[in-house]
């Protein structure tokens, strides 16, 4: 075992530290973290995300679109996101994450420092495992979203937008996506107007 302490506050934020989590991770070795002030920064000490730069976003709306639209306008700050979720939405949460981020990194936590204690790190390789069933969580869950937004890969395809033209005009549609593809609102526009005929 091998324990990673400082002398100048918690390990890990606002250090180059998260480097060593990153390979610690890749050697599939158990990261345990230490009682910290809160969940947040505990999640974030053992994510392997960058730490340099984070935001907590606690929990988010229940309205879908707002939930969507709230992530969508963070990613573009290229910071470390937390949140808060509920067991319920988690398979929202991953299966969304993915449509839109193919190079995003989710780690889900709960019950950090205690008895029940669980960890799991999801990106593109093994999403679509933790869709196809429930999550069968109880108690806190925090979890630490890196996006890696990269506009150039972000064309949304036709199935993504008929799902949102379901809820929303192609304007509205349009105007949304816009701001986190590398297609214009009028390319968008006239993508939804053509699904729709």
């Amino acid at each position: 075992m091998v324990a990673l302490v400082s002398d100048a506050g918690t390990p890990l934020l606002s250090d180059p530290g998260y480097k060593l989590v990153q390979e610690v991770i890749k050697s599939k070795f158990q990261i345990f973290p230490i009682p910290g002030p809160s969940a947040i920064t505990t999640a974030l000490t053992i994510s392997g995300a960058k730490t340099d730069s984070f935001l907590f976003l606690g929990f988010l709306s229940k309205n879908k679109n707002k939930y969507l639209q709230t992530l969508q306008k963070y990613s573009d700050l290229k910071v470390t996101l937390i949140i808060f979720e509920t067991t319920k939405r988690l398979k929202y949460l991953i299966s969304n994450i993915f449509i839109e981020y193919k190079k995003a990194k989710i780690m889900v936590t709960r019950e950090l420092t205690k008895v029940h204690e669980e960890v799991i790190h999801v990106d593109i390789t093994n999403f679509e495992k933790y869709i196809k069933s429930d999550f069968n969580f109880k108690g806190e869950i925090t979890i630490v979203l890196e996006l890696n937004n990269d506009k150039k890969e972000k064309i949304f395809s036709n199935s993504y937008l008929l799902k949102e033209l379901e809820k929303l005009k192609p304007s509205q549609v349009a105007s949304m996506l816009a701001k986190s593809s590398n297609q214009s609102r009028d390319e968008i526009y006239k993508r939804c107007i053509a699904l729709i005929k």
